[in-house]
């Protein structure tokens, strides 16, 4: 396919996502020939992936609020965000007819909740402004002399001249969408570092068998604390869901983003059951429970406070005997559940899979990208955008704003 109309190319947008095909409209306004190479069947695949299928395309998040929801590389980022922005998304996708909504996290998705409708407003405007679009092309290599972009080889071998290239293969998380880390090793070639990529916005593996009776269990409006070693190092408020030998949810997610292997049995997460209460509040409510139930059994005396899937995991964890009548149940033993409740234990022993990690994190450096252009340091003429850079961000439509952002602001560079 690549071979009919290919040579005459001034710029080659190598990776079909979000940050690819934006890059490619951008720079189609001032470049007579671009073409998008997209090694797979169809463009923007896990882009249909994204919000169930619902497509979280950005927020209404100010940028300096987006950078505050950057775990990886935030700074690197001030330029694009504010180049094109939250709002400049919004405007973008509702002047070509999509209607966008609100909801919590001030999250912003098609009307129609169809990521579908995304990726037609991409394509429609890709296609008025010019951009080919080659599927089933894979670049192999980005071609340079003296240290500028002179074109792209693909499989096969066939090189096509070119003057600039930017490159937006994305990371390696969903490998069956095209992401499958191959965008790093074009970067390594020509002389890029990488931050190490590691798989992030993924479910955590944990060492506890009592999650198997709990599994299907989404807690609510619980703190979840990380610890690497004995120093705390993030916690978050909000719901996650229990599997089996497994956590996932939102505040799983964002844990994830602070998580590196190959050491994954130095991480520990507590978990407060109860954050809203201070350990004297909760001892308190525990007392009033047990003298409301003072004749019942200990096993049966928390279903004001706790899931019925997690009470008998409290209970033989609490070292209480099940069948202790509650007005036997000494202040000392009140003091342990209190600290139970407010540190239930989870020992990571590692990350999900790539078909199941949302972003990748890391990528190639930021340090060997210009911020203002996103070209790159080292070789001229090629342009980096999206997941295949460094930053990353946690859930609420930013990871999806940095791959709009950033591919506008290298497609505006290319002239």
């Amino acid at each position: 396919m690549a071979e009919n109309g290919g040579k005459n190319a001034k710029v080659f947008v190598i990776g079909g996502g979000p940050a690819g095909l934006m890059a490619a409209i951008q720079s189609a306004r001032g470049v007579r020939k671009v073409k998008l190479l997209e090694r797979g069947p169809g463009t923007a695949r896990k882009l249909l992936l994204t919000g169930e299928g619902r497509c979280n395309l950005t927020s209404t998040l100010r940028p300096s609020e987006v950078i505050e929801q950057v775990f990886t590389g935030a700074s690197f980022l001030y330029s694009a965000l504010y180049q094109f922005t939250p709002e400049d998304t919004r405007r973008f996708f509702e002047d070509r007819g999509l209607k966008l909504k609100k909801e919590r996290g001030r999250r912003l998705y098609p009307a129609s909740d169809r990521a579908e409708d995304v990726k037609r407003i991409l394509l429609e405007e890709a296609e008025r402004q010019g951009v080919e679009i080659l599927t089933g092309v894979e670049v192999k290599e980005i071609i340079t002399s003296g240290q500028e972009v002179r074109g792209v080889k693909i499989k096969g071998g066939r090189v096509l001249p070119a003057r600039a290239a930017v490159l937006a293969t994305g990371g390696k998380s969903y490998p069956g969408t095209g992401s499958d880390g191959s965008g790093y090793q074009l970067a390594v070639r020509l002389g890029h570092k990488l931050a190490e990529p590691e798989l992030a916005l993924v479910p955590l593996k944990v060492k506890e068998n009592w999650t198997k009776e709990a599994a299907g269990l989404k807690l609510k409006n619980v703190e979840l604390s990380l610890f690497y070693r004995e120093s705390k190092i993030f916690s978050s408020c909000g719901e996650f869901i229990i599997e089996e030998n497994k956590i996932t949810g939102a505040e799983a997610l964002r844990l994830s983003c602070h998580i590196t292997g190959p050491d994954y049995h130095n991480y520990r997460i507590l978990v407060d059951l109860k954050p809203a209460l201070t350990r004297e509040k909760l001892e308190k409510r525990l007392q009033r429970d047990f003298d409301r139930y003072s004749n019942k059994h200990f096993k049966n005396a928390l279903g004001d406070l706790l899931p019925a899937y997690l009470r008998p995991v409290v209970v033989r964890k609490s070292g209480i005997r099940p069948e202790r009548v509650c007005h036997q149940i000494t202040a000392g033993e009140r003091e342990s559940l209190v600290r139970l409740l407010k540190g239930l234990e989870l020992n990571v022993t590692g990350k999900g899979s790539e078909n199941e990690a949302i972003i990748t994190a890391g990528g190639i450096a930021a340090a060997d990208i210009n911020p203002g252009t996103m070209e790159s340091r080292i070789v001229r003429g090629l342009y980096c955008a999206g997941e295949v850079l460094e930053p990353a961000a946690y859930t609420g439509g930013h990871n999806l704003q940095i791959a709009f952002s950033t591919g506008y602001l290298a497609g505006s560079q290319i002239n």
